[in-house]
Parts: structure tokens; sequence; C-alpha cells
């Protein structure tokens, strides 16, 4: 060893030095809420969508497994309800996907979303955080 430092000139490569400072992190505290996003019949006929808090969370992992428990059970709900109104002439030969999304988790019938779990962030208000 010859005694170089870190950020000396090395076999004519030059090091980089860095200086590390730490800062605040740029966001305050969050909580995280899990909001169902579905579609309800209408009056006039029709549908409209429906939203609804299932919970809120203080690490957006919890808020996660918790969305894609929600859309399990939803899953198995719907599944069960289409299976028992299934009839001789119309099988329940139905397709139910989940998929995650960068937000949650989207439930799928066939082709078309028909549930959404997603998780929103929201920082926390400063009388909370004291």
């Amino acid at each position: 060893m010859t005694g170089r430092k870190r950020g000396d000139d090395v076999d004519g490569i030059e090091f980089a030095r860095f200086l590390l400072v730490m800062t605040p992190p740029p966001f305050g505290p969050e909580e995280y809420s899990l909001l169902h996003f579905s579609l309800a019949p209408a009056d006039a006929g029709g549908f409209v969508q429906k939203t609804e808090t299932c919970g809120v969370y203080q690490s957006i992992e919890e808020a996660f497994v918790a969305a894609r428990l929600q859309a399990v059970r939803e899953r198995q709900r719907l599944r069960t309800l289409a299976m028992a109104a299934a009839t001789d002439n119309v099988p329940a030969a139905i397709s139910w996907q989940i998929v995650d999304t960068e937000f949650g988790y989207d439930l799928k019938r066939d082709c078309l979303v028909v549930s959404r779990f997603w998780v929103h962030a929201r920082a926390l208000p400063e009388r909370l955080l004291g």
C-alpha cells in the first residue's frame, strides 16, 4: 500500500470524492388510505362509480397487503355470485384476474375492470405530529 487516499489518481483513474450530507426527507410523515372503486347500478339505468374507504394505514406496505387481501375477497365474492346466477343455458365460464398496478390492484372480469383497490398517500397534518 502506498498510502494513497480515496480520491487520489490510481493508475490514471481519478476516483471521485463525495461528501455525504444528510438532509431531512423531502416529505413529512404520511398515512395511507385504501380506497375501493366499483360500479353500482344507477336509478335511471346504467352505472355510477362508487368509492368507499376500506381503511387507513401507517405504512405503505400494510396498505398494499390490505389492498391485495380485499381484491382476493372481492374476487371470491363476485365469483360465487356469478356461479349462483349461472343456469344450464348460461355457464359461469368467466375469467377473474387480479392485476397489480402502481396504485394498488384492479379486479378484472374477462377484459373489463370491475373493481379497484388503490392506495392513496396523504401527508399528516402538523397538529397530529406533535
